[in-house]
């Protein structure tokens, strides 16, 4: 978290993606441009333009009805990088 500090990352907690942002490039090929997001604290949306996206929203163990996942883990950004048609990696590594 210090380098990221150092580097000038920013970070934003309590906030829910709610879709990606995409464009075509010029061969065709879909490119991630940013993210739309509902900040919790004050119920405003905001777009976030960028060259790249790191998604880091937790797996979807909430949709077993047992589960040692946190409530919110529903698997919304793995839903939402799907539906996009954009790749999913690691998906066979599951913690229950």
């Amino acid at each position: 978290f210090q380098n990221c500090v150092k580097l000038g990352i920013n970070f934003f907690n309590e906030f829910y993606v709610l879709d990606l942002i995409t464009v075509k490039d010029a061969e065709g090929k879909t490119q991630v441009a940013g993210v739309v997001a509902y900040e919790l604290a004050t119920g405003d949306l905001h777009v976030f333009q960028s060259k790249a996206v790191i998604f880091a929203t937790g797996g979807f163990g909430k949709i077993y009805k047992t589960t040692s996942n946190a409530h919110t883990l529903t698997g919304d950004g793995v839903g939402i990088v799907w539906r996009k048609g954009l790749p999913l990696e690691d998906m066979e590594f599951f913690q229950f």
